[in-house]
């Protein structure tokens, strides 16, 4: 069974958090399916994964605007 990854600031709505191997990657990390928060210390982990090749761009942009968001996988 497929399933997507969304991220949300804590109190909006859902928006799509990107590829397969992000979430892949995740769950490495945070369990599966994934669901947690993400704050300015998850900024590094996530530059990380982008220097490795998986475009965890959108969450390191929400997070400096959000400074917290939730990511779960649905």
């Amino acid at each position: 069974m497929s399933t997507n990854l969304y991220w949300e600031p804590a109190e909006r709505k859902k928006r799509d958090a990107g590829d397969t191997d992000l979430k892949f990657a995740l769950r490495k990390k945070y369990d599966s399916p994934v669901n947690t928060f993400l704050s300015s210390k998850d900024v590094s982990y996530l530059e990380g994964l982008t220097d490795a090749g998986v475009n965890a761009k959108n969450l390191i942009e929400a997070i400096e605007k959000h400074e917290v968001i939730h990511v779960t996988e649905e």
